[in-house]
């Protein structure tokens, strides 16, 4: 009785609660006039932190919560493009917190910046606080660079790191038992190895040379330094504030209010410092992207996944995502499209219903492949419309391979004291049991269907990137490719982003540079009162701990691995420190 009438309780409360922020909502859309006018003598405030999403995340429609969501690539993209020649504005600040984009996404918005600059002829400036690898590369592209006087920039080189729970597996009894295709496809490694193969240190090495390579000459080209240099100064590094201005990395040292004054003392700029953040100014400005020629700008946001799940901000479900593109081809107020990949794959077979459906659409409409962070194994199978593809020079792609994977933890049942009885009927019917290992013929069962999604990977691809089978084999077997390897191994088109793929299906649409051009993002950004009734009912009955489960999972692209079957998803999440 007493565990129901706390129920109720909380019933109540929740309720109460929820028609408080419904009550407040419907006054600040009442209330909702026209957008704020944008501030004269205005100074921009890149202000980024934490990670950049290409999805839009869920709007919070309450007063004081609707500009704290993060911008999206394209959002940011925009709003620097509508600033460079709006005269309200009188500068850019750079004041990045700690951000968690990848390095293909830091080069959009850095390019962004300097696209600013160009056009605009303003003054950018950076202010930096306790800055890391990502804050000072996107800092290099302004005019000058200060940090505060007690302050240190965290400037030392980059790492990768990879780990291993193969004795840990054995301690506990368990065993990972693996089939894959393509040599370079270790994605269970961590659980089956003891340390890294010769192909995995590649690989590996490979990534980091490819992005040290493009930060330093960055960073000499943005500091006016040789690369030689730089490199000398990262084996040095980390470095206080006093020993960075000596060393030419930064200009000054000095605190906020003295930052800001430095805009007034620009020749011929009128700023005043007042401050507008680049959220506040794309919601002031209006936050669309032009009119004209309606162009669909679809999201593709992390793993590949089969079924439905519409209170997701992260994830491409299969159902979902083919009925979106469904609706786009058959939309005749949609002239083209641009397909924005950030996906390390998944499923294969959702990956294969998503493809299909996307060539379905470039039947129908112009279509350019746009890929962000990474672009890899299913990511990349769903890029093989036989359109063109633009990827950055730091995009991870490629990856063509495929692998499965089930655990063996019969040890481990043993050593807790528990036993499974199985009864069967069929020779392959306990071919994915834990508690047995694979026989021989389960062996040769698995590895013959993963053969088969390997050959329909490789066949796919060749057929989009118009080679024979053998040239893409020799570039497949699971190699991850950096944007710069794939462009030169005939797995993308051109290198480049946002700006490129926009000209690109200009040129395909036949719209000259006057001629207006509107991204309209899919799928439609929804509120967290869509996500939250959509969640209701498929989590209401779950606990805490299982809501915890679920984030862990989706936070580490484990769900493909979890759901089964045959999986084109990259081998590792890379971060690179």
């Amino acid at each position: 009785m007493k565990k129901f009438l706390i129920g109720i309780a909380c019933g109540f409360a929740f309720a109460g609660v929820a028609a408080l922020i419904v009550a407040a909502a419907l006054v600040r859309l009442a209330s909702s006039g026209p957008a704020l006018p944008v501030p004269r003598n205005a100074i921009l405030v890149l202000d980024l932190s934490g990670d950049v999403p290409e999805q839009a995340p869920a709007e919070i429609p309450i007063p004081g919560f609707e500009t704290r969501s993060p911008l999206t690539t394209v959002e940011i993209w925009n709003a620097l493009k509508r600033a460079a020649t709006d005269s309200n504005i009188e500068g850019l600040a750079i004041m990045p917190g700690r951000i968690g984009a990848g390095w293909a996404k830091l080069e959009q918005i850095r390019q962004s910046v300097e696209d600013f600059k160009a056009r605009s002829r303003k003054p950018v400036l950076a202010f930096l606080k306790s800055p890391g690898n990502r804050e000072y590369y996107l800092a290099t592209a302004a005019d000058a660079i200060y940090v505060t006087p007690e302050d240190h920039l965290d400037l030392k080189g980059l790492r990768a790191e990879l780990t291993f729970f193969r004795e840990t597996l054995d301690k506990v009894g368990a065993r990972m038992e693996v089939a894959y295709a393509g040599k370079y496809k270790d994605g269970l490694d961590s659980f089956v190895e003891k340390g890294s193969r010769v192909s995995s240190r590649e690989v590996i090495n490979s990534i980091l040379d490819t992005i040290y390579g493009h930060f330093t000459e960055t960073v000499a080209g943005g500091r006016d330094l040789d690369v030689a240099k730089v490199r000398e100064l990262f084996d040095d590094g980390p470095y206080l504030a006093v020993q960075a201005k000596e060393k030419s990395l930064i200009d000054d040292v000095l605190y906020e209010d003295q930052f800001f004054e430095k805009f007034t003392k620009v020749e011929s700029r009128r700023a005043d410092g007042r401050r507008l953040s680049l959220r506040s100014y794309h919601a002031r400005a209006g936050g669309g992207s032009g009119s004209g020629a309606r162009v669909a700008y679809i999201v593709g946001q992390g793993a590949i996944l089969r079924g439905s799940n519409d209170d997701a901000d992260d994830g491409i479900y299969s159902a979902d995502f083919v009925s979106m593109l469904r609706g786009l081809r058959y939309d005749s107020s949609v002239q083209g499209a641009i397909m924005r990949i950030d996906s390390p794959g998944g499923d294969a077979i959702a990956s294969d219903d998503i493809l299909r459906e996307l060539k379905l659409l470039s039947k129908a409409k112009p279509l350019v492949i746009s890929m962000s962070d990474v672009a890899a194994s299913g990511g990349y199978f769903i890029a093989a419309t036989g359109d063109p593809i633009v990827a950055y020079r730091t995009t991870i792609t490629g990856s063509i391979g495929v692998y499965f994977g089930k655990i063996n933890l019969r040890g481990l049942y043993d050593k807790l004291g528990i036993r499974k009885e199985i009864f069967e009927r069929g020779r392959n019917a306990a071919i994915d049991t834990d508690y047995r290992p694979l026989t021989g013929a389960g062996s040769a069962k698995l590895v013959e269907g993963v053969a088969h999604t390997y050959k329909g990977f490789v066949d796919r691809v060749a057929e989009a990137r118009k080679k024979k089978f053998d040239e893409i084999d020799a570039v497949a077997q699971g190699r991850a490719w950096m944007g710069a390897e794939a462009l030169k191994n005939g797995l993308v088109d051109e290198a480049g982003g946002i700006d490129r793929a926009v000209e690109m299906i200009r040129k395909r649409l036949k719209l000259t540079a006057s001629q207006p051009l509107q991204l309209v993002p899919y799928p439609a950004r929804k509120s967290i009162f869509d996500r939250w009734l959509s969640a209701a009912s498929r989590y209401s009955r779950q606990d805490p701990p299982a809501a915890l489960a679920r984030q862990l999972v989706r936070e580490h692209n484990l769900q493909p691995l979890i759901d089964g079957g045959m999986l084109a998803l990259l081998p590792y999440s890379v971060t690179i420190k």
